[in-house]
Formats: C-alpha cells, sequence, structure tokens
C-alpha cells in the first residue's frame, strides 16, 4: 500500500476521479448490490492509505438492524447509533460535516465519540449506510471530504443511473423473450388456422360429396371410410334402424371382421339406445362401462376396440349410432377430435335421411298404394335384371302368375272397400310365404306375380301348393257370395331355361299356365307345358 501525504487538491481531485473511473469501470462489467458495496469500501480504505489520510470508515446494513461497524480489523469498534441515517438526514443522504456543525453535534451526542473531526455521511441503494471520518478540522481535510462528496454525488448518479439501465436491459429482456414467445403463440396460431382452413375445406368437400350420394348402401359405404380417414381411426360401424324389423338392425362396418358382429342388433327400447336418446351427444365408451343396464352391450363392443358411440338423428328421430374404434398409433381422443366427429356425424345424419326420403320416394313410385308389393311399373326392369343375373350364375329363374278367382263378383257383390280388403289380405298372406330372395309384385287388378330367383322347375309346386291352401283356408268377408263359396286363387308358373330363355316370353309362358288352371276349374296350380297356348286370355269373370 503507498503511504504519504497529498497535498494539492488537484492531486486529490485527480486520484479520485481516477479511482472513480476505476469503480465505475466494476459497476458496468458487474450489478450487484452487494458486490458493489464492499467494492467501495475496498475503495475507500485503499484511497484512506493511498493518500496518507487516517480514516475511520463505518457502514451497517439498514435490515440487519445493528450498530455500525469499523471495516478495519478491529474488534468491538462500533458507532453506538441507535437510529438510521434515513431517520436523521432523509433517504437521500450525502453530507460532508465538522464536528462544529449541526450533524457533527448529533453524531457527537448520538456516539459520544470526541475524534470525530471532519467526515461525510452516505448510503448505497437506501441499504447500506456510511460513515467516513478523520479527526482533523482543517482546510485540507474539509476539502478532501468535499471533493469525496462531488466523487461520491457523481458515483451515486452514475450508480443509479447504471441501476436504471440495467432495468431497462432486464425489461428489454424480458420483452423480447416475450415477443419471442408471442411470436412463437403466432406462428402456432397460423398453423392451426392453416390446418383449420384445410380441414373446413375438406369437410366442405366431404359433405358435397355425401349429400350427392342417394343410394343408402353406397352412402353408408363411403362414410365410414371417410370416418375412419378424418379421425384416423382403424375401425367404424353403423347401425340403423330397421322400419322393416322395427329394430336397430341395418349393419354396416368398415375394418371389423365379417364374423364379429354377425346378428348384432339393438331393440328400440334398448338401454343403450335410451341412454343415447336421452343425452343425444357423443360419448367414449369406457364411461358407459360403469352403466350396469348397457354393460354387457358396451363390453361387446370395447371388445372390438369400439371407444366413441355417437347416436345420429334426422328430423329429431334417433336413425342409428355410429360407432368409431381405436385411434392409430392408440393416441388418445381430445376435444377437437371429438368436435369433428360431431361434424362428421351431422353431415353423414342429413346424408342419411336424405337417402331414405329418396328410396322411400323411389319405394312409393315402384310399390302398390293398397297392397305395399312392387307394382307393374318395376316389374319390367326386375325381371330384366333377375334374367341377367340368371344367365351369368347359370342358376334357374321362376315366375309365378296368381289370380284371384271370380274376383270380379266378389267386389260386385260386397263392393270395392270388401274387394280392396280380400287383395290386400291375399297381397300379405303371398309375402310372408316366400322366402326373402323372391320379389312379388302387384300385376294388375287381382293379379299377382312372384319371381324367384334360383327355384328350380321341378320345386315350385311345394311354394305354389302352400300359398293356395293358406288363401283357401283363409276367412274372408262373406266369402259365401262366391260360385263355390270360397275365395281362392288360381297359379300357374313357367321357369328360365327350361321353358323359356326370353323375358316376353317367360311371362307369356307363366301367363299361359294360370290360364290352364282357369280351364281346369280354378283353384288349382299348374306347371308351364309345351302344349299350353302361349296366349294369355281374360280370366276375369
Amino acid at each position: 500500500m503507498f503511504n504519504f501525504r497529498i497535498n494539492s487538491y488537484l492531486n486529490i481531485q485527480k486520484h479520485l476521479l481516477d479511482m472513480n473511473k476505476v469503480l465505475q469501470s466494476r459497476i458496468k462489467n458487474k450489478w450487484d448490490e452487494n458486490h458493489l458495496h464492499f467494492l467501495l469500501l475496498n475503495y475507500l480504505k485503499f484511497f484512506s492509505n493511498y493518500t496518507g489520510f487516517t480514516l475511520s470508515i463505518y457502514t451497517r446494513h439498514r435490515d440487519a438492524n445493528t450498530a455500525f461497524e469499523n471495516v478495519d480489523e478491529v474488534k468491538g469498534d462500533t458507532l453506538g447509533i441507535n437510529k438510521t441515517l434515513d431517520e436523521l438526514f432523509g433517504k437521500n443522504v450525502l453530507t460532508v460535516f465538522t464536528k462544529n456543525d449541526k450533524t457533527g453535534r448529533s453524531l457527537f451526542q448520538l456516539t459520544g465519540r470526541k475524534d470525530i473531526g471532519t467526515g461525510i455521511l452516505f448510503n448505497l441503494f437506501q441499504r447500506y449506510d456510511y460513515v467516513v471520518f478523520n479527526k482533523s478540522v482543517n482546510k485540507t481535510s474539509l476539502r478532501f471530504f468535499e471533493i469525496l462528496e462531488i466523487t461520491l454525488y457523481d458515483l451515486l448518479i452514475r450508480i443509479e443511473t447504471g441501476k436504471r439501465y440495467h432495468r431497462y436491459r432486464q425489461t428489454l429482456k424480458i420483452t423480447k423473450e416475450e415477443l419471442n414467445q408471442k411470436e412463437q403463440e403466432l406462428n402456432l396460431l397460423q398453423k392451426t388456422i392453416k390446418k383449420r382452413t384445410y380441414e373446413i375445406n375438406n369437410l366442405l368437400e366431404i359433405s358435397n360429396k355425401i349429400y350427392s350420394i342417394l343410394k343408402l348402401d353406397h352412402l353408408m359405404s363411403s362414410a365410414l371410410l371417410i370416418l375412419v380417414g378424418q379421425i384416423g381411426c382403424q375401425k367404424a360401424f353403423a347401425l340403423l334402424y330397421d322400419e322393416t324389423e322395427s329394430k336397430y338392425s341395418k349393419l354396416y362396418t368398415k375394418g371389423l371382421a365379417d364374423d364379429s358382429n354377425a346378428g348384432f342388433a339393438l331393440d328400440p327400447d334398448s338401454p343403450i339406445i335410451n341412454h343415447l336418446k336421452q343425452n343425444r351427444k357423443t360419448i367414449e365408451t369406457e364411461k358407459l362401462v360403469k352403466h350396469a343396464r348397457i354393460k354387457d352391450d358396451i363390453s361387446r363392443l370395447r371388445n372390438e376396440d369400439i371407444e366413441i358411440l355417437a347416436p345420429v338423428f334426422f328430423n329429431q328421430e334417433m336413425i342409428g349410432i355410429i360407432g368409431i374404434g381405436n385411434k392409430l398409433y392408440d393416441s388418445d381422443w381430445n376435444e377437437y377430435d371429438i368436435q369433428i366427429v360431431n361434424i362428421l356425424i351431422n353431415i353423414i345424419s342429413v346424408s342419411i335421411g336424405n337417402a331414405k326420403l329418396y328410396e322411400d320416394t323411389i319405394q312409393l313410385s315402384l310399390t302398390d298404394g293398397m297392397t305395399k308389393l312392387y307394382n307393374y311399373r318395376y316389374f319390367d326392369e326386375r325381371l330384366k335384371e333377375e334374367m341377367s343375373r340368371a344367365e351369368r350364375s347359370q342358376q334357374p329363374l321362376t315366375m309365378m302368375m296368381l289370380d284371384i278367382d271370380y274376383f270380379k263378383n266378389y267386389n260386385d257383390s260386397l263392393g270395392h272397400q270388401a274387394g280392396d280388403d280380400a287383395i290386400r289380405t291375399v297381397a300379405w298372406l303371398i309375402k310372408h310365404n316366400v322366402r326373402e330372395s323372391d320379389v312379388v309384385f302387384r300385376y294388375g287388378g287381382e293379379e299377382f306375380c312372384i319371381l324367384l330367383p334360383g327355384m328350380p322347375r321341378d320345386s315350385v309346386y311345394v311354394l305354389a301348393e302352400r300359398i293356395r291352401k293358406q288363401i283357401m283356408n283363409q276367412p274372408f268377408y262373406k266369402e259365401e257370395v262366391q260360385p263355390k263359396g270360397k275365395l281362392t286363387i288360381s297359379i300357374g308358373s313357367a321357369t328360365y331355361p327350361d321353358d323359356s330363355a326370353h323375358e316376353k316370353e317367360l311371362v307369356e309362358k307363366a301367363d299361359a299356365a294360370l290360364y290352364k288352371s282357369k280351364e281346369r276349374g280354378r283353384n288349382k296350380f299348374t306347371l308351364y307345358e309345351q302344349h299350353m297356348s302361349d296366349t294369355v286370355k281374360n280370366t276375369s269373370v
């Protein structure tokens, strides 16, 4: 350490300013309150030794609430001030004093120290308090502390500026980080918007495609394929309400084994149907397992990895349910997935409703309003289809013609109401005695026709006799008005390719066999033979 006296004020000021620059440089490179405190203490100690002044340097931390301690290694040397400097001199203390002025006298009264001559009081960050003094009360000492005051004032201003600069840098850093985060969020949002826009356009294309499909089987195949593709699942099924069976039994599947749900059907009052009707929302099957009444049906679906069930409504009626299997890579379902499912289900439900309305309209145009059988308009079209199928498969096709005996007499005697009821009853009996693959038509008036795909010529007799006997044994309203006291039918049949290879000729020969039954006394079945006439006679007498 240097130990010599500098009497020149200019030299004192120069060295103070030089040391101030050093301190400021350290402040700039490292910002920390504790670090600056100890740096300032070392600066004062070094400067005391360097100038030759005998300085007493005391400091305290306000939060510690202790006495001022001498920074030299003098054990127990303290200033017994029991009040903080900010209470005596304000929060921003920087005061040069002598023992003869107010500040000096106050310190003397508080501490009882007689060695206080000239000194300076100041604080740093409103946290560290400093008292620096020596015993001298001469012009040199006073001038030294005045120069030190100017230097410290400049230093404290720079510290405060540094603090603000540091705060601004921290604020700027935080702002940059926030901007970066917002930019990342914005980029993610842009990607999400692009994805959503793509998905919305995709859904519009899907809706346009599905809405244009009016055949139910084709529609359901396309709808399930779209569900599997859009959701990213492995399998799906649809179970629609079948009015003919009065239950949910029309099953369509995608990705499921053909026999995995064979015969799967639900009654309209089944617990699972009632639950979906009441809640009217898409739900995960695992949430339904706890319901005891539907546990068995749900367990069966979960065994097939069906994880989502959605009701399908049209015109406030539940027309079916759709089940969706586990997602690819076993990823979890989220809220957005459910939203997409609901949008697709709504599109599909409208499409199913449109397809059913279309089919109902077509059905109305192809069926007889009274008997609900296919009408003559559909007969020609269906006959061509069945003949082509029989030719391709090399299977027989039998046509059966049926006519109510003496129907004109029954209708004229009892009125049209009784006649219509008789026609409806005969139609019902015919319909419920044929196979599911057979097609029944109301050929005209009191005449009916049945197409029997795959039925050999020699096997027709059993079916024809069963129909004839059931109608003969059926009690009809006042049937005793008939010539033989019973309402009966006559039947004739012909078979492709045994009797004919062409549609028109097959009709003529089946009609000729019917005419032969009329000739034989009615209430008979006749199998076409070569000797029979090809001319269809009018037997409605």
